[in-house]
């Protein structure tokens, strides 16, 4: 095991660049950088999908896939590895311990991590120690930072099926981070089924503490990112304290099942037939997206509740499809329609 300093020496004396630490078994690719200005996750990849799934913005610390703490009357703190860190990796596992959060002369806590790969299942495990007594607002325990939109269009939407998370906006939690307001949901369902679109890659998320949380900036249309991860405060019932010496364990396993990620290929005679084909079946599974997900990233408008007799008509009616979707439907007609009855273009909750 290495110090980071030695690390960076190491690699210097190589004739390497300060590289993002990396592990890929096939179905997963990651990277984590880590260093005096940050520990994060800069790069995830989980087969089907090809590219990056996160969005990693090194000037941004709120925008990196990571750990956090935003305690009472301050501001956020996210996790730095200092001299006294270490890092190590094996070919399945990365390991960096002595993260720590808060002010550099006085951290409020420090945190290990170990990342593994085995075969289709990712596991994030942190284990944190708080050094001193203090109130926190909210945590990240940890946090994923997907990136749904770019300059050429969208990329990859999660969604989730837990109709029991209030989604409307004015019972979400907000947080006003960097002068952007957040608005945070939270669930107390730990095991999840995030589908993202419009691949429709799956993947069996399970947490063994804390509670899902799911976030996303105020945006008019569709978010260009949403955060996915857990978090520990349940500010519906105010701060929590945090004593010296306590300790908090999080173990998050992403999995993907292998019989839910079957491409759709389709090879016909007829060409423009097999094209339109899988064109439908691109659109369908984006659309699942926003139908049958909880999905934080955007809300129905008017032209898109179209779509929702024609989504049901090709499933069974039962209570699987009917609750999300008259959730929906009764999300729209609260934030949508007018005391006059008229139905608004869009909205911004």
């Amino acid at each position: 095991m290495l110090t980071r300093k030695q690390f960076l020496i190491t690699l210097a004396a190589c004739g390497v660049q300060a590289a993002p630490l990396e592990l890929s078994n096939g179905p997963f690719a990651l990277n984590v950088s880590a260093g005096p200005h940050g520990v994060w996750l800069n790069r995830l990849i989980a087969k089907p999908v090809s590219e990056n799934l996160l969005l990693a913005n090194p000037e941004a610390a709120v925008l990196r896939s990571g750990t956090a703490i935003l305690p009472e009357g301050g501001a956020w703190f996210f996790s730095v590895l200092p001299e006294s860190g270490t890092v190590s990796r094996s070919l399945s596992s990365i390991e960096i311990h002595g993260i720590q959060l808060g002010p550099e002369s006085a951290p409020i806590a420090r945190e290990n991590w170990l990342l593994t790969i085995d075969g289709t299942t990712l596991t994030w495990r942190i284990d944190r120690q708080f050094l001193r007594d203090i109130r926190i607002v909210a945590d990240r325990t940890p946090a994923l930072v997907i990136r749904t939109v770019d300059r050429n269009g969208f990329l990859q939407i999660p969604g989730f099926l837990d109709i029991g998370v209030l989604l409307e906006g004015a019972k979400m939690f907000p947080l006003h981070v960097g002068g952007t307001e957040q608005y945070e949901a939270l669930s107390t369902q730990r095991r999840q089924v995030i589908r993202f679109s419009p691949s429709g890659l799956t993947l069996e998320s399970t947490l063994e503490t804390g509670l899902f949380s799911f976030a996303k900036p105020f945006a008019d249309g569709t978010s260009a990112y949403v955060v996915l991860g857990s978090e520990t405060v349940d500010r519906t019932r105010g701060m929590e304290t945090r004593t010296a010496a306590a300790r908090q364990r999080q173990r998050w396993t992403l999995r993907i099942p292998e019989t839910e990620n079957l491409p759709f290929l389709l090879e016909l005679p007829d060409q423009f037939l097999a094209s339109e084909s899988r064109s439908f079946a691109t659109v369908h599974n984006q659309w699942m997206g926003w139908l049958f997900g909880n999905n934080p990233a955007s809300v129905p408008v008017l032209q898109e509740v179209a779509w929702f007799p024609m989504i049901q008509s090709i499933y069974p009616r039962v209570a699987a499809t009917l609750q999300p979707l008259e959730k929906e439907l009764l999300f729209f007609a609260r934030n949508a329609v007018e005391q006059d009855g008229f139905v608004m273009p869009r909205w911004g909750d």
